[in-house]
């Protein structure tokens, strides 16, 4: 009987320690597998948030002052649209220069009547505001001059469609011309050759005229020098 009972409580322990075994097994590999497919799932999450990142890429400063030019809105404040032509001549940005171009004339009214003279009791008051250029009077043209020789070619085809007389045909030349300030000839040269690739004949004629406008400049600083 003892034999016997021996026997058995040794089965039993054996047993009980086989069952423990098993059972510590399947939850260590089952937490292991769980926790793969939870990291797993994690990576997955990651990639597809990264995926909609890219896939819609944050706003700039810069594409909100583009909006505010680009909007319709005539509601928007003629103060917002002045900021955003000086911002993105400031930054020089390249992207920017056809909506530049098509605020050419657009007038800085607020700079222009603070410009005025003004009379005070009989005297005339004239203050160093008085003296407004017209990049102040035409923000766009001091953006354009800002962003330098990049906007050369759509400059020309301002040159090209405008009428020779209109505001923005007048500040395109200015434009060019203090682009080439350091060599005024060179700015000759370089209409005079648009000239010749021009597909129109009235286009060819309007940048004769502008190249010619800037000899006769050329020639009156140069003879003033020659003088003085």
């Amino acid at each position: 009987m003892k034999i016997k009972r021996f026997f058995l409580e040794k089965t039993t322990l054996y047993l009980l320690g086989y069952t423990f075994f098993v059972a510590f097994s399947l939850l260590l590999f089952g937490g292991v597998n769980v926790s793969s497919q939870s990291e797993k799932l994690m990576k997955d999450n990651d990639i597809h948030g990264k995926e909609q990142n890219i896939s819609k890429p944050k706003r700039d400063g810069i594409q909100e002052f583009i909006d505010v030019l680009e909007s319709n809105d005539k509601s928007t404040p003629s103060d917002s649209k002045i900021n955003a032509i000086k911002r993105l001549g400031d930054a020089r940005v390249e992207r920017a220069i056809p909506l530049l171009i098509k605020y050419l004339d657009y007038k800085d009214e607020v700079a222009i009547e603070r410009s005025k003279p003004r009379t005070i009791n009989g005297v005339t008051i004239i203050t160093e505001e008085n003296d407004l250029l017209l990049t102040g009077r035409y923000p766009a043209a001091g953006a354009l001059i800002q962003i330098g020789k990049s906007v050369l070619p759509e400059l020309v085809k301002v040159i090209e469609k405008e009428e020779p007389d209109s505001i923005r045909s007048q500040n395109t030349l200015f434009v060019i011309q203090q682009i080439f300030i350091e060599d005024w000839l060179k700015g000759v040269l370089y209409l005079e050759e648009a000239s010749t690739k021009s597909k129109s004949l009235n286009g060819s004629e309007r940048l004769q005229m502008a190249a010619k406008k800037i000899r006769e400049l050329l020639e009156k600083v140069s003879n003033n020098k020659l003088v003085n």
